[in-house]
């Protein structure tokens, strides 16, 4: 009978890897299409609060879209490239 460690079984699989990862490029696809209206806001002279708004609803809409990433690589699993 072979014993494996506890360290192999608790640490993050291949899976786990693979769906962060899609989180994170859902993430930096929103953040990226976020900096085109925020670009456009500083170049035009825009108040900086609407342009720190605007960097706000960016980041939190980044975040939330990557998290539902997330969660829908758990749940649906995660397609075969």
């Amino acid at each position: 009978m072979g014993t494996r460690s506890q360290r192999e079984e608790d640490g993050p699989d291949e899976r786990d890897r693979d769906i962060a990862r899609r989180g994170d490029q859902a993430r930096y696809q929103i953040l990226l299409c976020m900096c085109v209206p925020v670009l456009s806001m500083a170049f035009s002279g825009t108040e900086h609060f609407w342009i720190a708004t605007a960097v706000f609803a960016g980041l939190g809409t980044s975040y939330l879209v990557g998290a539902g990433v997330q969660i829908g690589g758990y749940r649906r699993g995660v397609p075969a490239w």
